[in-house]
């Protein structure tokens, strides 16, 4: 490209998109987050399964429905709308 707006175009065009740094610290959050109830539907899998004698069908749709419940979907929108309302 040779001409002046060319030029900026690939300027433009090299950049990186970079994550914020509040949305890395998010993102990560939100992976440990994950990572924990993970671990704790485990648990309560186990202890369905081994401590209560729960039917193993009974057991994975408490699991499953524990896991859906807990998973934080709306974590930014959340962040956000705190952050705004404190200024």
């Amino acid at each position: 490209m040779q001409t002046e707006i060319g030029k900026i175009a690939s300027l433009l065009d090299n950049t990186k998109n970079r994550k914020p740094p509040l949305q890395k610290n998010l993102d990560t959050l939100s992976g440990q987050l994950s990572l924990l109830i993970l671990i704790i539907c485990f648990l309560v899998l186990i202890l369905q399964l081994f401590v209560a004698r729960e039917n193993i069908l009974n057991a994975l749709m408490m699991t499953v429905a524990l896991a859906v419940a807990a998973i934080p979907e709306a974590l930014s929108s959340i962040v956000t709308i705190i952050l705004s309302l404190s200024t």
